[in-house]
């Protein structure tokens, strides 16, 4: 909310121009400025004369106005206000009442048969937007068709003695011109006005020619009509009939609302002092007032969708000149225009057509643009075995908050629909999967998510398939695919027994012939069994029995015989590394002799590596050595 209303004045006013300036009350996000006139021709309505989408500038000219009418001005400035979203606000300046001054007056003095001082007057006041360009002054000699008889560029000089003719008459006027842009450049855009007609020395044939400042113009707008009387001799008085028949007095020049839609004939009736008469007319064709209407295709979308807008304009005076402001700084020509947006927020897109009566219109429209849909997809797992039922879970952001069903293509012509889905997959293989969300605006958003469906697959470590009663066998197995580990192993022996584990044993103590079979489960329960060569389970002969069961013990005795030796070795084989180790730490090495060793023998203490050259640190594993003597 900007601190205070803006503040309007008046920066230079001339009988048909008006310079307007204003405070900048920093409403932002900034949209746009709009200028409104009213009159008693419009019945005090206010319209849409110009829209300003530059914040800086803060003051506007206006032209073509009727000299001595009194105008209303307003200045809106429109904004936004940002919370989560943006909504359109604006500001409103105090009004301005301003009557235009009249146009400048000609008379003369010190006439003689050769010369006559002219004088005037100029009612204009300058500032900003209006400043003085020049005075100049045009005759006609006995009804001739007037010249320019010469110019001032000083807006104080206000008198000029012309050379007469002795016997001729002459008609002088005056066309005081006025800048309103460009002014100090090569091509200025100049307000000019024309003076009363003064008649000096021996008058001609009084005649009128009556000059529309608009030939056609739009139902509601005034026009500025000028009469001219061309000889007889001034003082003169003016009388003007608008169409309804009836002659009103009135100025040389008057401005005037033209009721009806309809080929008006103006006419101007010229008494002059001799006295004697004469009348001149022209015609003014009124149109249909400019009506336009601003559409577009959607008043809701998220952020990089296309939004179409349509100008219709009906009535007015064609040719037409229309474009597009979208409120975001971005500008359009031509009745049909679409446009996308960067950013959410609220926007006030306006469509803005002058036609050739310069009536403008400019309606405005609410556009609320959201953040662009986001959507993210999950699957429970990214790896199972086929027929393995996954869950598949979707959530969006952004977009409006309303969101359709999210759509799930699985291939093979399998879709599904939801927030939440369940699926198994039946081929093996990278299966795709895709999501499709979609939000009211029609915004979408897309994720894909990949599963790998893969088989169990079971490698077991081939075992005895030969045995006597009481031997142990040992069972290895290893797993992958499916959802991956950790697998669960059940292993039947065949003789009523189960085992657990990658790794098992089992002892088949009666005779016969089993068959011995595995059960892989991965993480997600999908399973998988594999049947292992059948054990056969031979019964010896007693003799044989014996002697073997002899031969075993005796093995088995050897055996720990020979590990209890090696056992025994190791232990003082550190014991005595150590020791030497204990001792070599009193005495120092130079480490600058890489071959000294400590009894033969270059051993780390830290990391136990041998065979080093004994410097101030272990090269394998940079820890400090002892100090030693050389062995």
């Amino acid at each position: 909310m900007p601190a205070a209303s803006p503040n309007l004045t008046s920066a230079g006013q001339s009988p048909a121009a008006l310079g307007l300036n204003w405070t900048n009350t920093a409403g932002t996000p900034f949209t746009n400025f709009t200028v409104e006139e009213a009159s008693l021709a419009s019945g005090w309505s206010y319209s849409t004369v110009a829209v300003i989408t530059d914040p800086t500038v803060v003051s506007y000219a206006a032209s073509g106005l009727s000299p001595g009418v009194a105008y209303r001005w307003l200045v809106v400035e429109n904004y936004q206000t940002c919370f989560i979203f943006c909504s359109p606000a604006s500001q409103t300046t105090n009004p301005l009442n301003l009557t235009q001054p009249a146009v400048a007056f000609l008379n003369d003095s010190a006439v003689t048969a050769t010369s006559a001082t002219l004088r005037w007057t100029n009612n204009a006041t300058y500032g900003l937007n209006v400043s003085f360009s020049s005075y100049a002054i045009y005759e006609s000699q006995n009804g001739a068709a007037a010249a320019l008889l010469t110019t001032f560029s000083t807006v104080a000089s206000h008198q000029y003695v012309a050379s007469l003719v002795s016997g001729a008459s002459y008609t002088f006027y005056l066309v005081t011109s006025d800048c309103i842009a460009g002014c100090g450049g090569a091509t200025p855009t100049l307000s000019s006005t024309q003076s009363n007609l003064l008649t000096v020395g021996t008058p001609g044939p009084l005649s009128v020619t009556v000059f529309a400042q608009n030939p056609t113009i739009d139902l509601g707008q005034s026009d500025f009509f000028t009469c001219t009387p061309i000889g007889g001799k001034s003082p003169f008085t003016y009388a003007w009939d608008f169409g309804n028949g009836t002659f009103v007095a009135g100025s040389a020049s008057e401005s005037m609302l033209l009721a009806g839609l309809a080929l008006h004939v103006v006419t101007c009736k010229v008494t002059d002092a001799q006295p004697s008469a004469a009348s001149g007319a022209t015609n003014v064709r009124v149109n249909p007032a400019l009506a336009v209407t601003a559409s577009m295709n959607r008043t809701a979308v998220d952020v990089g969708q296309l939004v179409g807008f349509t100008c219709t304009i009906s009535g007015g005076t064609t040719p037409y000149a229309q474009g597009w402001t979208f409120g975001d700084g971005a500008s359009g020509s031509g009745t049909s225009a679409s446009h996308p947006y960067a950013g959410p927020g609220a926007y006030a897109p306006v469509c803005s057509v002058t036609d050739a009566a310069d009536a403008t219109s400019a309606p405005a429209l609410a556009l609320v643009v959201s953040p662009a849909l986001a959507v993210t997809a999950r699957a429970s797992a990214t790896a199972a075995a086929p027929g393995t039922s996954l869950t598949f879970t979707s959530v969006e952001s952004n977009g409006t908050g309303s969101y359709s069903p999210s759509t799930w293509d699985f291939g093979a012509g399998v879709t599904l629909t939801g927030a939440v889905v369940h699926h198994a997959f039946s081929a093996v293989g990278t299966a795709v999967v895709k999501l499709l969300a979609t939000d009211s605006n029609g915004g979408t958003a897309s994720r894909t998510v990949d599963v790998n469906v893969s088989r169990i697959t079971v490698v077991v470590t081939p075992t005895l398939t030969s045995i006597h009663p009481g031997a142990v066998v040992w069972f290895n197995a290893n797993a992958s695919g499916g959802a991956g580990g950790p697998f669960n192993f059940t292993w039947k022996f065949g003789d009523g027994f189960t085992g657990y584990g990658a790794a098992a044993t089992h002892r088949f103590p009666t005779a016969g012939t089993d068959a011995p079979t595995l059960t892989v489960t991965d993480r997600l329960g999908a399973t998988n069994g594999s049947a292992l060569p059948p054990i056969i389970v031979a019964a010896a002969k007693a003799s044989s029995s014996s002697s073997n069961y002899g031969w075993s013990l005796l093995a088995i005795a050897i055996v720990a015989a020979v590990a209890i030796v090696a056992i025994v070795l190791v232990i003082r084989r550190r014991s005595a590394g150590t020791g030497e180790l204990d001792k070599a730490s009193a005495a120092y090495v130079p480490p600058t002799d890489p071959k000294a060793t400590v009894r033969g023998a270059k051993i780390c203490p830290n990391c136990g590596a041998s065979n080093l050259p004994i410097r101030r640190t272990c090269s394998h594993c940079g820890k400090p050595l002892p100090r030693g003597g050389r062995s």
